[in-house]
């Protein structure tokens, strides 16, 4: 069987006429696909490198590790990578910077909501957010 991203990438970049629609049985293909691979990642720690860095929250995992002698304990956190492309920036306060130190646009970095991280000592992991309880509805 033909893996459906490549039917897909091969029908929008060459196919021409009829051969470049995509059939209602390759959209529920692709649906299939998308909800298997959601389940697969589902609760599953996944490198850093991989994570979204368009402003998304996440979960993010730091080991434990020893910063200048000081044992810091593994944490996990909510929070997202911040560029300045992304809108505001957050500053350790957590509300939006306007102090004069904050006057030049920092490089991007994972903020979180205890406290952000160290260069020294970046996230090593990330998971996406579970989706929220759905209301009960009422009968």
């Amino acid at each position: 069987m033909t893996d459906i991203v490549s039917k897909l990438l091969w029908r929008t970049s060459f196919g021409s006429g009829s051969d470049a629609l995509i059939s209602k049985d390759m959209v529920r293909e692709a649906a299939a696909e998308i909800t298997r691979l959601r389940a697969e990642v589902a609760g599953k720690w996944l490198p850093i490198e991989s994570a979204p860095k368009d402003g998304t929250p996440v979960l993010l995992y730091a080991p434990i590790c020893d910063y200048q002698g000081v044992r810091c304990d593994a944490r996990v956190t909510f929070g997202y990578w911040s560029a300045p492309e992304h809108g505001e920036l957050i500053g350790d306060c957590g509300g939006v910077c306007r102090c004069l130190e904050y006057a030049d646009a920092p490089e991007p970095y994972w903020y979180s909501e205890d406290g952000g991280f160290l260069e020294e000592l970046p996230p090593t992991h990330w998971m996406p957010l579970p989706t929220p309880p759905q209301p009960e509805s009422a009968t």
